[in-house]
């Protein structure tokens, strides 16, 4: 076959097993890719486990259940860390099932990860296979490039495993909540009406209330987030008018913000579009209230509006101290929130504002620099009488 064609094929199988996926598909990628490398039929993938080796996956389906035989070759293999062939001149030395099914030779591989054996590969091929010192050594370079494979999807597979707990405890979490804070709400209500105007007793049903609703729009916000995840967030679609929608989120950013001011400039010649109401206004005040909290006091918030050919634009600007660039590439992802970053809330604002847009066939992007300020531009497509541009 020859080191060079080898290298080569090692080469063109990088890019096929180095992608994240669960462990099941990288044992199938592996064998495909090492059956086209050493021209065999099939394969198996063994993994070391309890001190053992464990078939964990094999391409022919009489094998799966073949466990390696106790100081058999593959055991060998591991323990040697040398690839091997073996021929039918060997029969005696190979498992009886492996003969069962005509197989004339068989490649084992060592598969090893810092250092340490991890299993072996084993490919077997319906004709006698040959390979040199040299082609066995450059072999044991695809075992490295799969024991990386392999170890990239465990780690994959944690990952995710940890990330559906959280979700599942924050979803949870979220919903136990929700009753207490009604109790809290119902008493701080009536702590207020039954308190003075400017009694000490006021102030802190007033504090208490403001802490409450805070309380409030952060598990609400859990709840969006896990909601979005499981793909069970609901929407209410209909025309509407962007205009509206875009005055709400500003009332509702001087009701909380008083002291901070926002210009809005430009005007929409067309301003209809298909729509929930409810989410969008949500997604424009997050953006709002991303500005005020990453923004001086002293500075203001400008919004400018306008038509493309057939959407609606709108750019936020803040002068605020801007997104480095080391965090830019993160902030869509919920839960992510830069070195530093001492604003109220946990960093779900962009997530969620991103998936609603996603849901409305809209676009958001963020252009910033760190002491120059960050603009959000988001795109929605019109709703047009002779045909729909969006419709749910």
């Amino acid at each position: 076959m020859g080191s060079s064609t080898l290298f080569d094929g090692i080469n063109e199988a990088t890019l096929q097993l180095l992608v994240n996926q669960t462990p099941e598909r990288t044992y199938k990628a592996i064998i495909r890719e090492g059956c086209k490398l050493v021209e065999a039929d099939h394969g198996s993938v063994f993994l070391k486990e309890n001190r053992r080796l464990s078939r964990v996956y094999s391409s022919h389906p009489l094998l799966r259940g073949v466990q390696p035989r106790k100081n058999g070759w593959a055991e060998q293999t591991l323990r040697t860390g040398k690839a091997t062939v073996l021929t039918l001149s060997d029969r005696e030395e190979i498992h009886p099932v492996v003969l069962k099914i005509g197989v004339r030779s068989v490649i084992f591989i060592p598969l090893a990860y810092r250092r340490k054996s991890i299993g072996v590969l084993s490919f077997h091929s319906l004709k006698q296979q040959h390979f040199t010192e040299t082609e066995l050594n450059v072999l044991k370079i695809f075992g490295s490039l799969a024991s990386l494979a392999i170890e990239k999807s465990r780690s994959f597979r944690d990952m995710q495993r940890a990330i559906e707990i959280r979700d599942l405890f924050i979803s949870m979490a979220a919903h136990e909540l929700r009753t207490p804070l009604a109790t809290v709400h119902g008493y701080a209500q009536l702590l207020t009406s039954h308190s003075q105007k400017d009694s000490i007793e006021r102030r802190w049903a007033d504090e208490l209330q403001l802490e409450a609703n805070r309380l409030t729009k952060l598990v609400n916000e859990l709840l969006q987030v896990s909601q979005i995840r499981a793909g069970k967030l609901q929407y209410v679609f209909k025309e509407c008018s962007f205009q509206m929608i875009l005055e709400q989120a500003r009332q509702d950013f001087v009701s909380l913000f008083p002291e901070r001011s926002i210009t809005i400039q430009g005007r929409l010649v067309k301003d209809t579009i298909v729509g929930d109401e409810t989410k969008l206004k949500e997604v424009f005040s997050h953006l709002f209230s991303n500005a005020a909290f990453y923004s001086p006091v002293s500075t203001p918030i400008m919004v400018r509006i306008g038509n493309l050919k057939n959407s609606i634009r709108v750019q936020i600007h803040d002068k605020g101290k801007g997104i480095p660039s080391e965090d830019m590439q993160h902030i869509f992802e919920g839960f992510y929130k830069g070195k530093g970053d001492t604003a109220q809330g946990m960093g779900l604002g962009l997530y969620e504002a991103k998936q609603i847009l996603k849901s409305h066939h809209g676009k958001i992007m963020v252009r910033s620099a760190v002491h120059k300020g960050t603009k959000v531009i988001v795109d929605l497509p019109l709703y047009i009488d002779d045909g729909a541009v969006f419709t749910p």
